[in-house]
């Protein structure tokens, strides 16, 4: 667990390092894929970014105020940034990426040229979850359950919530959440990439993929997680559903031909 890397916070440092680090990528996939003017789409893509960090606050916010007992961590040891939750950010982005699209002027395919980079933040984030050792899954037996320092912020939880004596070594081995979410975030990566090259492929498909297996995957590993958070498992059921049948329609009711086949 490194809580901070030269004097600054890691999770916070991830969260930074997150967009910057799928510029490339970005820049990649909207220069060969007819996805509108390079300057509007970096642009359009920042803005999206700012919108997945605010919503994932807010679903912190109102996570505070309507379960407040979800929070492990004593008031006074929050600081000003303290407290975020990605399906927040997630779901903040399936609302605003159209009207994005729309407000920049541009082309549909835009949203799927973009869409695979916010898995790897994603991954990003989940890197900085692990090494400020929060987002972590409860006391397991298992041989790659992970022990984190006396000074962790699992030990706090396990003996303010679980029972543990105060002056115990260690807390126990528990489920390394972070990393299960991780490679869920790599995994939804490849699956997108991949379908993109498959003859079911539907210009528009992407986001929608994206948010299904998102929620899906949420919804898998939530249950694993030390401290559940209620908002977080509301949130995943509309994150399913709505995509999911969206997918449906698509391909099966409407009568719009897929637009792009794999190479044979």
């Amino acid at each position: 667990m490194y809580p901070s890397i030269v004097g600054l916070p890691s999770y916070f440092l991830m969260w930074a390092l997150s967009p910057l680090a799928t510029v490339p990528l970005g820049l990649a996939r909207i220069r060969h894929g007819n996805a509108g003017p390079i300057g509007r789409g970096i642009v359009a893509g920042c803005l999206l970014f700012s919108i997945v960090f605010v919503g994932a606050k807010l679903l912190f916010f109102a996570e505070a105020a309507w379960f407040p007992e979800d929070d492990y961590v004593p008031e006074a040891m929050r600081g000003p940034l303290h407290g975020f939750r990605i399906p927040g950010g997630v779901a903040a982005l399936a609302l605003a990426l159209p009207l994005v699209v729309r407000l920049f002027g541009l082309p549909p395919a835009y949203a799927d040229r973009f869409i695979p980079i916010v898995p790897v933040a994603i991954a990003f984030v989940r890197v900085g979850c692990f090494l400020n050792g929060c987002c972590f899954g409860y006391a397991a037996d298992l041989p790659w359950a992970l022990t984190f320092p006396r000074e962790s912020w699992v030990f706090l939880f396990q003996v303010e919530r679980a029972g543990l004596p105060a002056t115990s070594p260690h807390p126990l081995p528990v489920h390394p959440l972070q990393l299960y979410l991780l490679l869920a975030s790599l995994g939804t990566l490849a699956a997108l990439l991949v379908y993109e090259r498959c003859r079911l492929y539907r210009e528009g498909d992407l986001p929608w993929l994206f948010f299904l297996l998102f929620f899906g995957s949420t919804a898998l590993l939530e249950p694993l997680r030390a401290n559940p958070l209620s908002l977080n498992h509301w949130i995943v059921l509309p994150g399913i559903l709505i995509p999911a049948s969206v997918l449906v329609f698509r391909h099966h009711l409407a009568a719009t031909p897929p637009v792009v086949r794999c190479a044979q």
